[in-house]
């Protein structure tokens, strides 16, 4: 009989032990996730701030790293083209956070029902639509185009919006380099060069660049086939 019970004892010891231990663990694992989710507002403050102040940021999407900067200030746009190693006659793209802020930048013309479809479709995410640029989106590329894309990553997002900016981006690499696909990716001397670096584990969600569609002809054009296949682009043309 008191072996039985000393069986028991031992079995509930064990069992509480073990609760003990799983209830300390996702104490653990609250308590880390609310630093952590504390050090990404505290990231996104700090980042908007660098774009405001003219200052290159670099933080993850869904597709590769972005090497970014206040698209209305010359300067911030000529530090990520000297940073990379990019040539001028290359365009930055413009990130959005809203389909709202749209008009604002591209020919009303452009903005189609079949184009709505289009962008609700694949919109946030890793497509970017090249539009005959408005006279806000001259200002920001220099060009009478504008590639724009509203990435599909809550992070992102976040610092576009806190912006309150329009945020000109490329790919934190230098020119002709491997696309940054992780943190690991990104060379050290972009982010000396940067203000503020937000780094994730692991790679992308994609591990691609975004699929950059014109959309300035008809019928329009892939101008290089990235995340979203061709075949999928084509479905909604």
């Amino acid at each position: 009989m008191d072996s039985l019970l000393n069986l028991k004892h031992c079995v509930f010891l064990k069992f509480y032990g073990n609760f003990k231990m799983l209830r300390n663990l996702k104490r653990a694992a609250l308590r880390n996730r609310r630093k952590y989710n504390q050090e990404m507002k505290k990231n996104i403050v700090q980042a908007a701030q660098a774009v405001r102040r003219g200052e290159l940021i670099i933080f993850p999407t869904e597709t590769v790293y972005a090497l970014a900067a206040n698209g209305l200030d010359p300067k911030a746009k000529s530090k990520i083209y000297a940073a990379k190693g990019r040539d001028f006659s290359k365009p930055l793209q413009l990130l959005l956070a809203d389909t709202r802020d749209l008009p604002r930048f591209v020919e009303p013309s452009d903005l189609t029902l079949k184009t709505g479809r289009l962008l609700r479709h694949f919109w946030p995410g890793p497509l970017t639509a090249v539009f005959r640029a408005g006279p806000l989106g001259v200002i920001l590329t220099g060009k009478a185009t504008i590639g724009v894309r509203i990435p599909d990553h809550p992070l992102a997002l976040k610092i576009i919006k806190k912006s309150k900016l329009p945020v000109m981006a490329t790919s934190a690499n230098k020119s002709g380099g491997p696309e940054p696909v992780s943190g690991r990716h990104v060379p050290a001397a972009l982010k000396k060069a940067a203000k503020w670096v937000i780094m994730e584990p692991g790679p992308t969600k994609f591990t691609a660049p975004s699929t950059v569609l014109d959309l300035t002809i008809f019928p329009p054009q892939i101008l290089r086939e990235g995340a979203i296949s061709r075949r999928m682009i084509e479905k909604w043309l």
